[in-house]
């Protein structure tokens, strides 16, 4: 019960809205209604014989756009209209309910031909064709239901047939504009769809037309006193039956025109564009390898399709299998790319874990002060240190540099690591194990790499130092009392250039509290 009693406001506050919109949109309707009617009444050239009613137009397409509320607003204004200039006739609640039911006779037309999905405009050339069709048997209804109250006569055309042409004339020129005005309000600007500029040009040479002939009838009706009310009679119906003739020929020929442009360029140009819209989120359900079988072409709905639409639209499918072949290679690649990565990330793993990186026993061992880092250019490179014991006083320490980056400078690192070590230790001088180190170096070295190299062994119980250069860069040593220096050494060739290569060794003293600074031109650069 509560639940009840609180969504009755509710309720009560939505249908208070909608009452007041429908009263609103009544009375804005049969304002416009009757102003226009009033309007052509006091024109007597528009009266009498001609009959000519443009207000009958606005009802029917007032209610097809709107509904009952416009239907009975313009029902009222044209009862109001009937009561000021024939207050006494008794038949003036008959015509109030015709007039009703002529104001929703297009809208029941439309909802019929289109079991109520389609919104009233004239979009497409079925559209206004039933827009015609139901102008036509709107106008034929009204006539019926007024024949058994009407009784005037005239000699030319029947007054039951010129009211059948007013209202359907009504109906095309003031109706479509109205319509095409409210599809125009309702797509905010965008640009007009190709069946609304062909139905203006055909409204726009019908008006051209009706404008002619409503000229010619105003002329003559200017001299209806000098010319025989017979001859005038015949030149109304005259009017009458070519301007019906001109209106039905001109837009049953958009309707046939605008009918073969649609199923042959606007149709699939429509699927093409509506397929491109989701193009995206359908691949991503699809997958490549669907898409490159042709699980995403594009399939036009109409059998008519120009050829130059059917070559965009196999052009399209075309590069969709491309994409898809792309994308399948791409996903290769990457899933190779991270093989690569994970395969380089424990390369560089390994690499890292050659080098020494703990000096706490050699340090104990030999009193000495050892510090190394190295960043690796790549996940891994060529560079390298080493630090390992020549004998009982004498610690060596070297830094390398191979001439290339990469996975070859990392395999090459490690055989030059290798075979320096072995060669510094079992040479007698640091020169020597060095011309050693390169002749092994040149054997097998068929992709021409090399290593640049500075070797020194200190003897921890003097402090001397032997050096030797293998191209690389010069040592620095650090000294409060003697100051920072280089270190000069003779530049030998690099390891691996030249197998008989003989290095020279050098020495020098180090003092207590001094320090040496090996490095890599990767520092430098």
């Amino acid at each position: 019960m509560p639940r009840d009693h609180a969504s009755s406001p509710i309720a009560s506050t939505l249908s208070a809205v909608r009452i007041r919109r429908a009263l609103s949109l009544a009375v804005f309707c049969g304002i416009a209604y009757f102003a226009v009617l009033e309007l052509f009444l006091a024109i007597p050239a528009f009266n009498g014989v001609t009959q000519i009613r443009p207000a009958s137009g606005l009802g029917p397409v007032l209610g097809l756009l709107f509904g009952f509320p416009a239907a009975a607003g313009c029902a009222t204004a044209n009862l109001i209209s009937d009561f000021i200039h024939w207050p006494g006739d008794p038949a003036l609640p008959y015509y109030f309910l015709v007039q009703l039911v002529y104001a929703l006779g297009l809208r029941a037309v439309w909802r019929i031909a289109f079991r109520g999905d389609e919104e009233p405009s004239l979009r497409t050339a079925s559209r206004i064709a039933v827009f015609i069709a139901g102008a036509l048997l709107d106008s034929a209804l009204i006539t019926a239901l007024l024949m058994p109250v009407e009784f005037d006569s005239m000699q030319a055309l029947n007054i039951h047939v010129v009211r059948l042409l007013n209202n359907f004339l009504a109906i095309v020129y003031i109706g479509s504009a109205v319509m095409l005005a409210a599809e125009r309000l309702r797509s905010d600007g965008h640009e007009r769809a190709l069946s609304e500029r062909f139905a203006l040009v055909a409204l726009g040479m019908t008006v051209l037309a009706s404008v002619l002939c409503v000229s010619s009838m105003l002329a003559f009706s200017g001299i209806e006193g000098a010319v025989d009310e017979a001859h005038f009679d015949r030149l109304v119906a005259q009017i009458y039956l070519t301007l019906t003739a001109i209106t039905i020929c001109l837009f049953s020929l958009a309707c046939v025109m605008l009918d073969i442009i649609e199923r042959s360029l606007a149709t699939p140009l429509h699927d093409l564009a509506a397929d491109a819209r989701t193009l995206a989120q359908r691949m991503e359900a699809v997958g490549p390898e669907q898409m490159r079988d042709g699980a995403l072409d594009v399939h036009l709905t109409s059998d008519r399709v120009l050829e130059e639409i059917a070559l965009v639209a196999h052009e399209s499918n075309e590069m969709r299998h491309a994409l898809g072949e792309s994308m399948i290679e791409a996903q290769t690649s990457a899933r190779e790319r991270e093989r690569v990565a994970t395969e380089l990330g424990l390369a560089s793993q390994i690499q890292t874990n050659a080098l020494p990186c703990g000096f706490a026993d050699l340090e104990c061992t030999y009193g000495a002060s050892i510090e190394a880092i190295m960043h690796p250019a790549r996940s891994v490179g060529g560079d390298f240190y080493d630090v390992f014991p020549l004998d009982e006083h004498r610690i060596c320490a070297l830094v390398a540099d191979v001439s290339d980056k990469g996975i070859p400078a990392a395999l090459f690192m490690m055989r030059a690591m290798a075979e320096a070590r072995e060669c510094l230790r079992s040479a007698a001088s640091l020169g020597e194990g060095l011309s050693h180190a390169t002749a092994h170096l040149c054997a097998n070295n068929d992709a021409m790499l090399f290593v640049t190299m500075f070797a020194l062994a200190l003897d921890t119980r003097t402090g001397e130092i032997e050096y030797s250069n293998a191209g690389h860069n010069l040592p620095i040593l650090c000294s409060d009392s003697r100051g920072n220096r280089w270190i000069r050494a003779k530049a030998g060739l690099p390891l691996g250039v030249l197998d008989d290569f003989f290095y020279a060794s050098e020495r020098t003293m180090l003092l207590p509290g001094e320090q040496i600074v090996l490095y890599t031109d990767g520092v430098t650069e």
